[in-house]
């Protein structure tokens, strides 16, 4: 029997897109290598009921990647609904949520991801290594091992 694709959901601030393109971009290998499936709102078709879609994504991942910025944590969907979910997932350990952080942002200990290690290493923001793509590529290996 074919093993399964592991199932990734990305959580992001429409405001950081592009950050999440390449984001894909280099989680490409992995889909290759190690048989992972990423999904995200982009994915959601015409007519699909937007929340029901995104729980549905969610309650099926095994990896919620959130992409930490200024945006996100202000964003009420990203901090209400798909984080606080992940993280009731994460705790009963239905999922391991992983933290990237692409822009330096306020995380202070009340935030419900806190606690978890976070990518690129030692959870510097990707957009301060030189080039970027440094940046994207440890955390990308970081989520991988």
């Amino acid at each position: 029997m074919p093993k399964k694709n592991l199932k990734f959901f990305i959580s992001y601030s429409h405001k950081d897109k592009k950050y999440k393109e390449e984001l894909l971009t280099q989680l490409e290998t992995l889909k290759l290598t190690h048989k992972i499936d990423v999904w995200h709102d982009g994915r959601i078709d015409a007519g699909d009921e937007i929340d029901r879609a995104i729980l549905k994504e969610l309650g099926r991942s095994a990896v919620v990647v959130l992409l930490i910025s200024p945006y996100f944590l202000a964003s009420w969907y990203c901090m209400r609904v798909e984080l606080e979910n992940a993280i009731k997932r994460h705790h009963k350990g239905e999922s391991i949520v992983v933290p990237v952080i692409i822009s330096d942002s306020i995380i202070d200990d009340t935030l419900s991801f806190s606690k978890l290690k976070r990518v690129p290493e030692d959870g510097k923001a990707i957009q301060s290594f030189r080039p970027q793509s440094k940046g994207y590529v440890n955390a990308v290996s970081k989520i991988k091992n």
